[in-house]
């Protein structure tokens, strides 16, 4: 209800859409207040309390309408507010008793609700409005030049009591306006919050789909990442067989999802079994055993590695799938950092990654080729059919071997 006689702009941000709603009840209750000291003015002929009580009665409730239809702004119409309870306080004061006038606490209400509406500088203004306001009546007190009093002594009751209740209650729904706004202002922060923490997490995770979980502790602590280099790793490289030949027959939306839908499987298998995805280069996958923590195991994972891909390939291919693979393996030393810093990606480099790259274009489809440095690691665990040394380009003969699969 309250948010009805609000205009938009003011509702954008938090505390003009707070000042707006407390002007607009001050509006509306003020003249619940003002009703009862009307019939009361009015019963006992108080000409002048009358009209002040009349104007508050009829001239406050506009306000807010004035506010909704943007005829005057805010800011603008809390001094308008401010100005009248003076003067009609101060006024009604002077008729009925000065300082033993039970209307004079009014003017104490001054000060603390142009904080409430305006700022601290607004309320330092009207406290001294205020504190000049009660001097003059006190002095006028002092000398008896109090005008004829409009009250009878018999009356201070009637006000009085109106003064406890209304001041009570106008202070009440000022604190509890103040502590609503409070708790919303606490609730939007920590909706905030966690809307940080959801971005932070849903940060932190892309970060982990781009690089190892070390090398990621290791920026939030330092703000940099090193390159590192590594004794004893394994490197696994797949490559689609054919996929020059077979990409032809596919639309590109059919051959993207066909390589995503395989990636995707293979992401889940390089995971499981412990192995960091490094990168794929076109049709090509790259992963490594035994980084950025080297694992004494690390070539007998990945080569179990190898041997659940080629599994998952041939179901695929038994259920429709359209690309075989080879896979290279090699183990040695290499380096691995982040290089970039737009678009980063964590690599590798050495003579290890590029002997693997060798071990899977000297494959064969369906079958893991892998070096003699992977086989020293990993002949107690497995069978092979040595297949001798085989001429690499820039390499050489290089001894090579197939893992047998039962």
């Amino acid at each position: 209800m309250i948010d009805y006689f609000i205009p938009s702009e003011y509702t954008q941000k938090a505390e003009p859409h707070r000042q707006a709603r407390l002007f607009v009840i001050i509006c509306f209750l003020t003249p619940i207040f003002s009703l009862y000291y009307l019939f009361i003015t009015y019963y006992y002929s108080m000409k002048v309390s009358f009209l002040a009580m009349l104007f508050n009665v009829t001239v406050f409730p506009i306000l807010p309408f004035i506010l909704k239809y943007r005829i005057m702004p805010l800011h603008f119409m809390i001094h308008i507010f401010l100005a009248v309870g003076c003067i009609g306080s101060y006024t009604c004061a002077l008729m009925n008793g000065s300082l033993y006038s039970s209307i004079l606490p009014w003017l104490s209400l001054l000060p603390v609700i142009s904080v409430l509406l305006n700022d601290r500088s607004s309320g330092i203004i009207w406290l001294v409005i205020n504190i000049i306001a009660i001097i003059i009546c006190s002095i006028i007190d002092k000398f008896t030049l109090t005008p004829a009093i409009e009250i009878q002594t018999h009356l201070l009751n009637y006000f009085t009591t109106g003064n406890l209740v209304g001041l009570s209650l106008i202070l009440f729904f000022l604190v509890l306006v103040f502590e609503n706004t409070k708790n919303q202002a606490l609730q939007s922060l920590d909706d905030k919050n966690a809307l940080l923490d959801a971005e932070k997490k849903h940060s932190e995770q892309m970060l982990l789909n781009i690089l190892p979980s070390e090398v990621v502790a290791e920026l939030k602590d330092t703000g940099v990442s090193k390159a590192k280099h590594f004794e004893n790793v394994t490197v696994l490289f797949t490559d689609f067989v054919d996929f020059t030949y077979l990409s032809q027959e596919l639309s590109p939306e059919e051959l993207v999802g066909e390589i995503d839908s395989y990636f995707k499987d293979f992401d889940a298998i390089i995971e499981s079994y412990g192995l960091e995805k490094i990168k794929t280069i076109g049709d090509a996958y790259l992963a490594v055993s035994g980084l950025p923590v080297e694992k004494p195991d690390s070539a007998v994972q990945a080569v179990n590695c190898a041997i659940a891909l080629l599994q998952y390939v041939s179901d695929r291919i038994n259920n429709g799938g359209r690309f075989n693979v080879r896979i290279g393996i090699n183990s040695g030393p290499l380096v691995a950092g982040i290089v970039g810093v737009k678009k980063f990606a964590y690599d590798i480099w050495g003579d290890t990654v590029n002997t693997a790259s060798r071990m899977e274009s000297s494959g064969e489809p369906g079958k893991i080729n892998i070096s003699q440095q992977t086989f020293n690691l990993v002949k107690d665990e497995f069978s092979f059919d040595y297949r001798g040394k085989i001429g690499v380009k820039g390499k050489g003969e290089i001894d090579m071997y197939f893992i047998k699969i039962s």
